[in-house]
């Protein structure tokens, strides 16, 4: 996996544990003062309230890690919308501590680290594609009879599963639909590259 992949992943597992074990403490700390004749923290029902939303964000964020190999635009969407909780939380934590005249530096730096992750997981993405291509001057009665004939093909649901295991999403463009996006992928990613100084080898 790349190694941005790799961060991202490492926040939201981190996250998984810190709530999983959050949870726990808040209901453990409840019930100790309870037992010593002490206030509670909070109320019974709502300390396990909190702790259930802990728990349930732990659980999400242990499918993303799971799930994360097989790179789908559902999972991204799961990171996204867990890390941007996890995001407010720590906001809401920092701004909390830093009214309280106690700020603190573990917050802070959760929160940069929520930042960046979020930031990495709604960011520019490129995408790999791959395409059947033929050598330019190829009929079109041809190129049209061998693009139903493979989009066809890649509805299969034998197919569509092996691919699927593979993380690849076929699409049903057409000919023209096709020209149309290598070009708008040229455009996009040209200046990024001639920036860069890539050059084919």
């Amino acid at each position: 996996m790349p190694g941005v992949v790799v961060f991202v992943l490492v926040i939201v597992a981190l996250h998984a544990l810190t709530s999983a074990l959050g949870g726990w403490a808040l209901l453990e700390e409840n019930y100790s003062r309870q037992e010593h004749g002490q206030e509670a923290l909070v109320p019974i029902g709502a300390a396990w309230f909190v702790a259930l939303i802990c728990w349930g964000l732990a659980g999400l964020n242990a499918v993303c890690v799971v799930l994360a190999r097989k790179r789908r635009t559902s999972v991204r969407v799961l990171i996204t919308v867990s890390q941007s909780f996890m995001a407010f939380s720590s906001l809401l934590g920092t701004g909390v501590s830093v009214a309280a005249g106690a700020p603190s530096p573990v917050l802070l730096v959760l929160l940069l680290a929520d930042a960046a992750a979020l930031f990495l997981v709604c960011g520019e993405h490129s995408r790999r594609w791959f395409s059947l291509s033929g050598p330019a001057g190829v009929p079109a009665d041809v190129v049209n009879k061998l693009n139903s004939e493979v989009r066809r093909i890649l509805q299969l649901p034998d197919v569509r599963e092996r691919l699927g295991r593979d993380g690849i999403m076929p699409n049903q463009l057409d000919p023209k639909a096709f020209a149309g996006y290598v070009a708008s992928e040229v455009k996009r990613w040209g200046p990024v590259i001639k920036k860069s100084g890539a050059v084919a080898n």
